[in-house]
């Protein structure tokens, strides 16, 4: 196969994983009456703890607007607490609740086992292959 089917054909395998990867989370997120978007904004929060609004729209490409509403319906369930930066009283640290924490751990949990039950085909030495390779593609992208 040439370059250019090969390219064509995993672009078409990497929709397919997408697929079943966001189905799959998005699904699980559905019990906990969290949408997808909110799920990335969760796991923002979690990552950058005391980000921002500004940093959560940048982070998420979306407007200031939409990155607002999403966060404020995450407060309203209470996933997120919203706290005035001691340096900058205008500016909002958000940080996860401990009811976001809790729901966050079961996620990755079932997003790992999600993933063990999707690379099962490979073996060890396959798995790590792919890993390293993938681990190079996306470091040359940053």
């Amino acid at each position: 196969m040439k370059r250019k089917k090969q390219i064509d054909k995993l672009l078409e395998n990497i929709q397919i994983l997408k697929h079943k990867l966001f189905f799959g989370v998005s699904n699980q997120l559905n019990k906990g009456d969290i949408t997808s978007s909110q799920w990335l904004a969760l796991r923002q929060i979690h990552k950058n703890k005391g980000t921002t609004l500004k940093e959560v729209a940048k982070t998420l490409s979306m407007t200031s607007s939409a990155a607002t509403q999403l966060v404020e319906a995450l407060v309203q369930k209470g996933y997120v607490v919203k706290k005035t930066n001691s340096h900058d009283k205008r500016e909002l640290k958000l940080i996860l609740s401990g009811k976001s924490e809790k729901h966050m751990l079961m996620m990755r949990k079932k997003r790992t086992k999600e993933m063990e039950n999707i690379f099962s085909v490979l073996t060890d030495k396959e798995f790590i292959e792919y890993f390293r390779m993938l681990e190079k593609v996306a470091k040359s992208l940053k």
